[in-house]
């Protein structure tokens, strides 16, 4: 015979949709999450649907749901009526007591095990407050914090994060490494990604790190460059600061202490980990054919076999919110083709907005400079983002998407298409998420977006987000939601399988053979001397100083120096050629002064030009090199497809963001500097860093040494009265600025 709880927990859904055993299953539930927390999906499942389509009955027992939840930072004033709400409020008030301030009883656990340890490795859900446990690592720091985050895009929303709490002048926070505006600064707060927390070496005597926290931890599973540079980062780390302690931070990933054997943490060292289910919020799942919608649970046993209509749609009732907000996850490809918008057509023109507010055209006119729309050139992509629709994805300009995500944070946002960029760790508000794409491949990908889907507000009521699939991917949710990732536990550092650039930076870390001057192997920067490339140095010398650098010269000299440092052992391919050649076009415009905005401009106009028998030029879709895969060029357009300006910003932002900036221009400078070095001639110098700064101007390299960008000296150097390492000083006409450039110099004005 069935136990009663046996009994109660079978065929939920339909149990909950016919209005049966409501105040059981609550009262089970709330058993559930006193004894073992909120750590079990159907419990929070089952009281997400109970709120979904039982609101009042729910809303009698919310107060003491949220209590028993341990979600101790929402304002829950509501009288306490039971042993166990009394239990639970005199918890909340001993951590407080220790914290001074309002942790849940997991973050209080991470605070704790940091306390104790040197190196703490932890997995945990995501939105399970883990920004909070930073912030007070942060806050309570004595000296300098490095943080590293997987992506450019996590940069963006740690800085926003960090400087709404770190106010005072004395503490520094910095997405780059460099040691300026000393006179006010006593600590510093790094915010870098693997590949930008690189340029610490050259200050490693400067700083004093209390830890580094690297966040999305699970980066060092990629299998590819970016999996090498995060090991190489922690072990070079780990052996230029002996004594800094390590925090290694993942969502769902079942052995984090694989972040210490991989590395080659000591055994005697002070390492601990630990692994958590709790969750700050509840999710309900809704699959979706043909226009009809179905509640499922994750668990069949529990919740029950088959999927129940309902009779509403839930993302028209979501867009039907004062502010209620949904994200589409999809391909890079559907959004920048658009094609993805069919399916979404009617509510994108039942709940747009008919004319952007006040508010959103301040933030569209900051944009559209940026990338260059303006003088009649067509950016779907503004024209989408004034009906409060948003593109969201990894091949954006930095400050546009920092603007995109004020744009959705200030409730301006109706539907957000966007790529795997937000499962890294971006946190924006959205109630309902569409899986338009699911890689079965990537579960701990789709698993983080899904873990995005709610808003953990600071209310006093019970929060829970919607994910919405496709009917085909019922099963795939499922099996998701039971997966846990194991991490590797040997490094790729570590493995036989890579080519021969990558055993070349693998050699250097592991014998410590590594220059932090210039951030590359020893070995790469020995090839400097050979008498070809000294010889194309020369070629471009005398160029520069008869005035007379031509583009063809440039380029030619550049990719021999690129040729003889990075792959000596080969010829480049004719693909290879024609990458580093759009890539070293870039260069040349920013070498005389022509901004990125632009450059783009520039390129589409030449796309619209005909050629010969064809009806548009050429534009090389970006590629990667080093690349002996790839043997033909692909046109970003196809001849029979429309010229599309925003296609031409994108592209042109990935070579110079995973190209240009990561790669090239370390290797150019550092060729021109060691022959500097040798022979001491200025206008070499000068040419380095023009290739580097693309500027002499020694006002402007300290700018961007402060952060700023070459795009921004136009309206910057008329306000900056003095510059130096000490400190940036600013004049009146800074009242002038508009509200974005005046967020960019806030932290530096005293």
């Amino acid at each position: 015979m069935k136990s009663k709880e046996s009994k109660l927990l079978n065929n939920v859904i339909e149990k909950i949709i016919n209005n049966e055993d409501l105040e059981e299953l609550l009262e089970y539930c709330e058993n559930d999450l006193f004894h073992h927390g909120p750590i079990k999906n159907t419990t929070l499942e089952i009281l997400s649907l109970i709120k979904e389509t039982n609101p009042d009955i729910f809303e009698k027992h919310e107060q003491r749901i949220i209590r028993l939840m341990g979600l101790f930072f929402k304002k829950n004033n509501k009288d306490i009526t039971d042993l166990q709400q009394f239990i639970m409020e005199n918890y909340k008030e001993s951590i407080k007591e220790l914290r001074k301030g309002a942790f849940t009883p997991m973050q209080n656990e991470i605070l704790s095990k940091i306390d104790s340890v040197k190196n703490y490795s932890f997995s945990a859900p995501t939105s399970t407050g883990k920004s909070f446990v930073f912030r007070y690592l942060i806050e309570n720091a004595e000296n300098d914090v490095m943080i590293v985050v997987p992506s450019r895009a996590l940069i963006n929303e740690f800085y926003i994060k960090v400087t709404e709490y770190v106010k005072d002048k004395e503490t520094m926070v910095l997405t780059f490494v460099d040691d300026i505006n000393k006179k006010y600064t006593k600590k510093h707060i790094f915010i870098l990604t693997p590949e930008r927390a690189r340029d610490v070496f050259k200050f490693k005597h400067n700083f004093n790190f209390d830890f580094f926290l690297f966040d999305e931890a699970q980066l060092t599973n990629e299998k590819d460059e970016r999996g090498i540079y995060y090991d190489g980062i922690v072990r070079r780390l780990k052996e230029s600061f002996p004594n800094t302690g390590f925090i290694f931070a993942h969502p769902f990933i079942k052995n984090p202490e694989a972040q210490f054997k991989k590395n080659n943490f000591s055994i005697i060292e002070e390492n601990d980990y630990d692994s958590y289910r709790y969750k700050n919020t509840g999710q309900l799942f809704i699959s979706e054919e043909k226009d009809k919608f179905y509640i499922f649970g994750t668990d069949k046993d529990v919740m029950g076999m088959y999927k129940k209509k309902i009779e509403y749609d839930p993302i028209d009732k979501v867009l039907s919110m004062p502010k209620g907000c949904v994200l589409i996850y999809t391909a890079k490809s559907r959004i920048v083709h658009r094609d993805v918008f069919k399916k979404f057509d009617s509510y994108i023109n039942r709940y747009c907005f008919e004319e952007p507010t006040q508010e959103m055209t301040d933030i569209i006119e900051t944009i559209k400079p940026l990338i260059g729309a303006k003088d009649g050139i067509e950016s779907y992509f503004v024209n989408y983002l004034k009906k409060g629709i948003v593109f969201h994805h990894g091949s954006m300009p930095l400050d546009v998407r920092i603007l995109l995500e004020k744009f959705i944070n200030a409730g301006y946002c109706k539907m957000c298409f966007a790529t795997s960029t937000l499962a890294q760790g971006i946190n924006m508000p959205f109630d309902l998420i569409y899986i338009d794409r699911f890689e079965a491949s990537k579960k701990l990908l789709i698993r983080n977006i899904i873990g995005r889907a709610g808003r953990s507000s600071d209310e006093d009521k019970f929060d829970y987000g919607i994910i919405v699939v496709r009917n085909d991917n019922m099963s795939d949710i499922r099996n998701l939601i039971s997966f846990e990732e194991e991490l590797d536990e040997v490094s790729l550092l570590d493995s036989q399988e890579l080519n021969e650039d990558q055993k070349e930076y693998r050699d250097a870390i592991k014998n410590n053979d590594f220059s932090d001057e210039f951030n590359l192997p020893n070995k790469v920067i020995e090839r400097t001397d050979n008498v070809d490339i000294e010889s194309s140095i020369e070629i471009i010398k005398i160029a520069v100083e008869n005035d007379a650098l031509k583009f063809d010269l440039f380029n030619q000299e550049l990719i021999n120096i690129y040729n003889l440092i990075v792959v000596p052992q080969r010829k480049l391919s004719n693909h290879e050629i024609q990458i580093l050649t759009e890539a070293n076009n870039m260069l040349y415009c920013r070498f005389y002064g022509i901004k990125f905005s632009d450059i783009c401009v520039n390129k589409y106009k030449r796309a619209l030009e005909p050629v010969g028998k064809y009806k548009h030029g050429f534009v090389l879709k970006y590629d990667t090199i080093p690349n002996t895969v790839s043997l033909y060029n692909v046109p970003l357009f196809g001849e029979d497809e429309e010229i599309d300006f925003d296609s031409i910003v994108y592209n042109t932002y990935d070579f110079w963001d995973k190209l240009i900036d990561l790669k090239l221009i370390d290797i150019y400078y550092v060729a021109f500097m060691k022959y500097y070095d040798k022979y001491n001639e200025d206008i070499i110098k000068n040419i380095a860093l023009k290739i580097k700064y693309g500027t002499i101007n020694e006002k402007e390299i300290m700018e961007l040494r402060y952060g700023f960008s070459n795009e921004d000296f136009d309206w910057l150097n008329p306000v900056v009265d003095k510059i130096d390492e000490n400190e940036i000083v600013f004049n009146e006409k800074v009242d002038e600025l508009d509200e974005f450039k005046k967020e960019k110099i806030s932290k530096f004005i005293v």
